[in-house]
């Protein structure tokens, strides 16, 4: 849903004439302490009631939306290395950190995190989510809001055109971003049209999150093969 903000629409509009990314650097802080207060009784009964409910920890809950994000602005990564902290007593991560390689040959740099920052972020209520992408013409900064109360402030965007110097703050009004792709779920459905995102660009999070995960436990950079025959094209 997050592609559904209009900061998000404009940043892939911008994207089309700035040529291949240099770097990219993608963050989820959401605030949940689990590392200083103690450990909540739900995460003692393995599995743990986080893992029954969403399938994992940080990195699905927090990441899977950017990892989208990067994936949908950038194309499909070629390679992945990553790391992973859980707490003793969670079956679930806390954080986790990966480096993803880019069909243009720049390099993704990802976090996901559950952080005891409450008043870290865009908004300063400890939401700390953005992304930054650095090609060969300029930056943009994307800020998105918090998930659950998306009606207080509108995404921002930063563009920076790298020739001119000039920097433009592109605000607009707060837009449930949930509210916007399902309607245009059921638009395209009347139409006969392809769902978007499709179940291809499911298919693509969750193919990133195993070798995130993959990574991680082998300490090492995996090559990714799309099961489709996909990865070098950036999927519209």
């Amino acid at each position: 849903m997050k592609r559904f903000f209009p900061a998000a629409q404009q940043a892939k509009a911008l994207l089309a004439d700035m040529g291949d990314a240099i770097s990219i650097y993608a963050r989820s802080w959401q605030p949940w302490d689990l590392w200083t207060e103690p450990l909540d009784e739900r995460f003692r009964t393995h599995p743990s009631w986080v893992r029954l409910n969403y399938g994992g920890g940080a990195l699905v809950c927090c990441g899977s939306h950017v990892l989208d994000l990067v994936h949908w602005f950038s194309g499909r990564p070629t390679r992945v290395c990553g790391d992973m902290s859980t707490r003793d007593g969670m079956d679930i991560d806390r954080q986790a950190n990966a480096m993803l390689w880019l069909p243009g040959g720049g390099i993704a740099h990802f976090e996901a995190c559950w952080h005891p920052l409450i008043y870290a972020g865009y908004e300063r209520n400890g939401w700390d989510e953005r992304i930054e992408i650095n090609t060969t013409k300029g930056r943009l900064d994307f800020f998105t809001v918090r998930w659950d109360h998306p009606e207080n402030n509108g995404a921002l965007l930063v563009h920076q055109d790298a020739a001119s110097g000039r920097v433009t703050e592109y605000r607009y009004p707060p837009v449930n971003p949930f509210d916007v792709e399902m309607a245009e779920m059921v638009r395209r459905f009347e139409a006969g049209e392809p769902g978007f995102p499709s179940a291809w660009d499911g298919y693509v999070v969750d193919e990133l999150i195993a070798h995130v995960t993959a990574a991680a436990e082998q300490r090492a950079a995996l090559p990714v093969a799309w099961r489709d025959g996909g990865g070098t094209g950036i999927r519209t």
